[in-house]
């Protein structure tokens, strides 16, 4: 059983897609007026797939998806298209090449070859084994070596400009007019 994710732009037809992937035996979270609220939530809590169905507002689907895919954490979320009018999908295909085309009747057997792991879960995996972010004796590593620190070396003082020089309080005989 996956969580899905599931963006659709008009209300009652997304409750009964919704209501399909349920059948299917997923738990389901909707979003069907605001692709960048749907954007916050799916990189709050992500889900194991974001279904986008295309055949409303595709436009709103591309943004949508290109938003997601815009943060690193969205990058290792699968994205899942159900297609809409053709002449509308050349220019999403293009703008978001790594996602998934489906069917709602291909959508079952979809779901069902995605990685079972959570895409949280993978993050921490693929950031343990590249050893970013962890300690070894109170130093920080950068890809499992020590990050150096700059050299600290006194610095001259800069010839003084004109911009940095302080200029006198107003007075009656400096004021500008």
């Amino acid at each position: 059983m996956a969580d899905v994710f599931l963006i659709h732009w008009n209300k009652s037809e997304a409750n009964e897609r919704a209501a399909r992937i349920r059948a299917m035996g997923h738990t389901v979270r909707v979003e069907c007026a605001d692709g960048a609220r749907a954007g916050r939530e799916i990189l709050a809590r992500p889900p194991h797939a974001v279904v986008i169905d295309l055949s409303r507002l595709p436009s709103h689907g591309r943004a949508t998806a290109g938003g997601i895919r815009g943060y690193k954490a969205g990058r290792d979320i699968p994205l899942i298209l159900l297609p809409g009018a053709p002449e509308k999908m050349e220019k999403v295909r293009r703008e978001i090449p790594d996602a998934v085309w489906s069917t709602w009747d291909g959508l079952s057997l979809t779901l069902a070859s995605l990685p079972v792991r959570s895409p949280a879960a993978s993050a921490a995996e693929k950031r343990a084994s590249d050893g970013v972010g962890q300690r070894r004796g109170g130093v920080r590593l950068a890809k499992g070596r020590p990050v150096r620190a700059a050299p600290t070396t006194p610095r001259e003082p800069a010839a003084e400009s004109r911009s940095t020089r302080t200029r006198p309080a107003p007075t009656r005989r400096n004021r500008r007019s």
